[in-house]
Formats: structure tokens, C-alpha cells, sequence
């Protein structure tokens, strides 16, 4: 049997501070607002990105909980960790690009033992939202410049690769019993 069932699978999101999963905001919030994992312990780590890295806060937050890491969890959706900013057409998306600065800042103010990030591809922000960086060499160049202000400040990073992004709707294909579910990675 499939678990979850296909049905109610959109619906297994993972648990936490929703604001800190879903729309993390220096501006208006506090790091210690988005507090899981071992809450009493002076060690921490950071999960940092768009909906892509809040995706890992369930396994995150059990390895921090086992480890005795408090964990941070700074996620925006449609927001990926990177200092250039996405774009649609002619809408800038500049927004991610100030709060992404902030959180620099305060992640290396904090000095976590690591930091863990992910987002979605540049190829999926353009296959699900039509959003894009003007190159690849501006999508490199605006993660690089994130993940170095922190490596230049000490702090350990870990990019997790993103998961292959399916060209239909897994779950409807499953609940169809449609037999081929699969697609090219």
C-alpha cells in the first residue's frame, strides 16, 4: 500500500512554526520565533531556503532532537537562498534578495555549527512559476555569494540537491492507479 494515501497526500506537510516554514522574515520576526529540535540546547544548526528546504524540517528536526542541536529553520516559499534576484516577465522578484541579506547576517551573528540549505532548480522555478534568473552564471553567481558569506564567516555548509520535479501531479497519477507514475530525473 501507498503511505500517505495519494488522497490526503498534499495535506502531509511538515510540522513546525508555519510562518518560519512557509514565510520566514527578518523584517518582522525573530530567530527565536523559529526555534525546533533540542529548544534547551546552547549548540544550533540552520535549515535555510524555499519550500524545497523546508521540505527536510521533519528529518531535520528528529537529527536535531537526537543530536541535541536546537534547529532554525528559515524557510520562504519561492524565495531561494541566493543574493540575485529571480524574475517574471518584467516583475523583478527583489524581495528574497533583502531578506536573504538579513538572514546572512543573523546566521553568522549566531554561529551555528552548520547550515543546511536547498531550494527548487532554476529549470523548476521556470517550469512551476515562469520565474528565472537572467543566466546560469547569475543563478550560480547569487547562491555562491550566500553560501561563501557564511563558509568566509566559519560557518559549515551543506547544499542539498534538489528532488526531481515530476511534470504531473504524483499523488492524482497514484490515486488514478494510472500504472506509470515515473519521468525522467
Amino acid at each position: 500500500p501507498v503511505r500517505p494515501d495519494p488522497a490526503v497526500a498534499t495535506a502531509d506537510q511538515p510540522k513546525g512554526v508555519e510562518a518560519c516554514l512557509t514565510a520566514w522574515d527578518p523584517r518582522s520576526m525573530d530567530l527565536e520565533d523559529c526555534v525546533s529540535g533540542d529548544v534547551e540546547s546552547p549548540r544550533s544548526i540552520v535549515l535555510v531556503g524555499d519550500s524545497h528546504a523546508a521540505q527536510y524540517m521533519g528529518s531535520m528536526d528528529l537529527l536535531a532532537r537526537e543530536t541535541g542541536y536546537r534547529l532554525y529553520v528559515l524557510a520562504r516559499n519561492g524565495c531561494p537562498f541566493s543574493t540575485e534576484p529571480l524574475h517574471s516577465g518584467t516583475v523583478i522578484h527583489k524581495t528574497c534578495v533583502g531578506i536573504n541579506a538579513q538572514t546572512i547576517e543573523m546566521i553568522i551573528d549566531l554561529a551555528p555549527a552548520a547550515v543546511v540549505t536547498a531550494s527548487l532548480t532554476p529549470h523548476g522555478y521556470q517550469d512551476a512559476l515562469d520565474w528565472e534568473w537572467d543566466s546560469a552564471e547569475q543563478a550560480e553567481r547569487g547562491y555562491s555569494i550566500a553560501l561563501a558569506s557564511l563558509r568566509d564567516a566559519g560557518v559549515r555548509v551543506a547544499v542539498l540537491s534538489d528532488v526531481p520535479y515530476p511534470p504531473f501531479n504524483i499523488p492524482e497519477c497514484v490515486s488514478a492507479d494510472a500504472g506509470e507514475c515515473s519521468f525522467p530525473a
